[in-house]
């Protein structure tokens, strides 16, 4: 482990804005523990020229912690690691999978994951994460990266609605996904909930140029915007602390809000007929399913907050896009009539048990193209170009 260069104790917490003190020392102690393991599983990957890398929020320096009943604190984030594998011939699960089975079993209620990307590849990475993965760059703990020339990723329109659609399905399949380890607070639904007002408001954040998006940056945003300084502050330590008192009606005002915002929607009383013809047009016209799902988690979202004339209008261009999606992926007739879209045009407030499975098998799909494209694997043509309704003109990249 490159203990020269890496935070130890409390100075994994160097950009958080509540956590204190005692929670710094004592998570930082965890912290360093499960690096030094994570070193020694790694055995000779220096001498293989292989590369362990964090993202995720310890490489922002602002982890989450919990404090348990006894009053001690533990790690409430998880462990993003990104494992750069020199070797293309090599077998990356075979090299991965050993040390995510040891950290698990040494370390029960802390959630590990790994991703992998190629040495090519990282020039090329994308997404929020791929930001994280940059700053964790400059600061490997297993081996060197010298060698290799990163540029920061740029963030677009698309990024910003990526991250918020990926904490929205969290929330809409929640009882559909395999949370590990299991009982955590923080995959709990009233932690995911506070997650996506959270992720809605890093959206927001100005891209700086060789840095990642910072959820506390989130306090300092201008005080003009209509999510208030208090109230940014109040979810920012509900999610730094782990505390679960954020409504349901907070949640959604924000996400609403951060929509707003990002797509340029006036305030005014068409609002919600305006956001859904928003969404419809950069989203709604494809049959690709990068933007057939993206459209369906945000539609679904943001229906309860609707008026009945822009909830109608919703339902039906979210059934037209998936009916559309799925002509084209399964080679059928225009006319046919997909279970997906007919759960659609019976919505009535609460996604049906079929309309959230057919979302998952959705879901499956996206993150299959999704990943290889942020990991610098692969391009998904014209992803970031989102075209605003209002604009005769590209969203900047």
């Amino acid at each position: 482990m490159n203990v020269d260069t890496l935070p130890l104790g409390s100075e994994w917490f160097g950009r958080s804005r509540f956590v204190p003190e005692e929670a710094r020392r004592e998570v930082g102690a965890q912290i360093d523990a499960c690096l030094e393991t994570a070193g020694r599983l790694c055995g000779d990957w220096t001498a293989s020229g292989n590369c362990l890398l964090l993202s995720g929020s310890l490489a922002r320096r602002e982890p989450a912690v919990v404090q348990q009943t006894d009053g001690t604190w533990r790690l409430a984030s998880d462990f993003d690691f990104g494992a750069i594998i020199s070797d293309s011939s090599a077998n990356a699960s075979e090299v991965v999978t050993p040390v995510l089975e040891g950290l698990r079993a040494a370390f029960h209620d802390v959630s590990f994951s790994m991703f992998v990307v190629q040495p090519e590849g990282l020039p090329h990475i994308r997404s929020f994460f791929g930001r994280d993965l940059i700053i964790g760059a400059s600061r490997p703990v297993l081996g060197s990266l010298t060698h290799v020339r990163a540029s920061m990723p740029p963030v677009t329109l698309r990024t910003r609605l990526e991250v918020i659609v990926h904490q929205l399905s969290n929330v809409l399949l929640h009882s559909l996904i395999d949370w590990e380890p299991v009982g955590r607070d923080r995959d709990q639904l009233p932690a995911q909930r506070t997650k996506i007002a959270v992720e809605a408001l890093r959206a927001l954040l100005p891209a700086p140029r060789w840095d990642c998006l910072r959820y506390g940056a989130v306090i300092d945003l201008p005080d003009s915007l209509p999510i208030t300084a208090g109230t940014r502050s109040a979810l920012i330590r509900a999610r730094e602390l782990s505390i679960q008192d954020v409504s349901t009606e907070v949640v959604q005002a924000v996400l609403i809000d951060s929509l707003r915002i990002l797509l340029d929607i006036p305030s005014g009383a068409s609002w919600d007929t305006d956001l859904v013809d928003s969404l419809a047009v950069i989203l709604g016209r494809s049959r690709d399913v990068m933007d057939v799902y993206q459209y369906v988690v945000l539609g679904l979202s943001v229906a309860p907050s609707l008026g009945p004339s822009a909830l109608t209008s919703l339902l039906q261009g979210l059934a037209t896009a998936v009916a559309r999606h799925d002509v084209a992926d399964a080679g059928q007739r225009e006319g046919s009539s997909p279970p997906l879209a007919d759960s659609l045009q019976s919505f009535d407030g609460s996604p049906s048990p079929a309309l959230l499975a057919s979302l998952v098998r959705m879901r499956r799909t996206y993150y299959g193209l999704l990943g290889p494209h942020n990991f610098g694997l692969a391009t998904i043509r014209g992803y970031d170009n989102l075209v605003l309704p209002h604009q005769d003109k590209r969203v900047p990249q």
